[in-house]
């Protein structure tokens, strides 16, 4: 009785030390003049969703250089809107408070006769809550990946048809506004970075716009585009030969990518062949010796053998 009282107190001080070390590390975290301004705004009769998920994110703090990561992250996924690190905070420690709390209701349930048990449940939750705690980045990274791949994929046509609009006769802000309108179908994540790099480059420099999309979308393709690009305008020399050498120069690479994969899938195929195969070939071929020999053995008499 008494290993199973120390076994919940024992968890329940870690879950209290966990959250009074959040609170402490928030209030040093937060300013309070954005507190002030935000309380003065805010009804205290009713509680938003809003305040709901900044609760959530706030219990587990982290610090700014690691609030800067995510937040590069978050935009190299997709997620652009205000809230997206408050939400992505907000619901992965809902899904570590509500492992933590399952983990404390089945270790209670399951009571002090199995201690044994309750051990064993209590070092699996904590294991759950941890890769709780480490999945929705491991998501989001991945997330990031597809859509750098996607961005970098729908490249080539964009600049395929930012040369058609160049040739035609249209600036360079008007070819990329009528790509971005024909992209949204075929390339909806391009054109939204395309729809945002206009932004930046009317307020401020397109220069400066160019350099915070390579940012954003570290891809050695989205880098050479921009270089192009750059040089382009800094020059005032005709960009269109450059953009169509580099748009074909893309294709021939993505084609030589593909060649080189599908080389690679030969040798990759070679080992589950040989370890899937190789076994039902060898009782193919060695199966019916040996049942002819089982035979032989069942019916062998050692008395016909001559005696020495």
């Amino acid at each position: 009785m008494t290993i199973e009282l120390l076994i919940l107190s024992a968890f329940a001080s870690i879950v209290a030390i966990v959250f009074i070390v959040g609170r402490r590390i928030q209030t040093f975290t937060q300013n309070p003049i954005a507190q002030r301004l935000a309380a003065l705004g805010k009804n205290d009769s009713t509680i938003t969703t809003a305040e709901i998920a900044a609760s959530l994110a706030s219990h587990v703090p982290q610090l700014n250089l690691d609030n800067s990561r995510l937040d590069k992250e978050l935009q190299r996924a997709g997620y652009y809107h205000s809230t997206a690190r408050r939400d992505f905070r907000a619901l992965r420690n809902l899904f570590v408070l509500l492992s933590v709390v399952l983990t404390g209701t089945i270790v209670v349930a399951i009571g002090p006769e199995q201690h044994t048990l309750a051990i064993q449940c209590l070092a699996v939750g904590l294991a759950m809550t941890a890769v709780v705690w480490a999945l929705p980045r491991l998501v989001l990274g991945w997330q990031g990946t597809s859509r750098e791949a996607r961005v970098r994929q729908g490249l080539p046509d964009a600049m395929d048809m930012l040369t058609m609009g160049l040739t035609g006769g249209l600036a360079l802000g008007d070819a990329m506004a009528h790509v971005t309108d024909e992209l949204y179908a075929a390339h909806p994540d391009l054109a939204v970075e395309w729809v945002i790099l206009r932004q930046h480059a009317e307020m401020i420099s397109f220069d400066k716009a160019l350099s915070q999309f390579a940012s954003r979308i570290d891809e050695p393709e989205i880098h050479t585009m921009a270089a192009l690009l750059t040089q382009g305008q800094r020059l005032g020399t005709n960009i269109v030969n450059a953009v169509y050498e580099y748009a074909d120069g893309m294709r021939t690479h993505r084609r030589q990518e593909a060649d080189e994969r599908s080389s690679k899938t030969a040798v990759r195929m070679l080992f589950p062949i040989t370890l899937c195969m190789l076994p039902s070939v060898f009782l193919v071929l060695t199966g019916p010796a040996m049942l002819e020999l089982w035979k032989y053995l069942q019916t062998f008499d050692g008395s016909a053998l001559p005696v020495l």
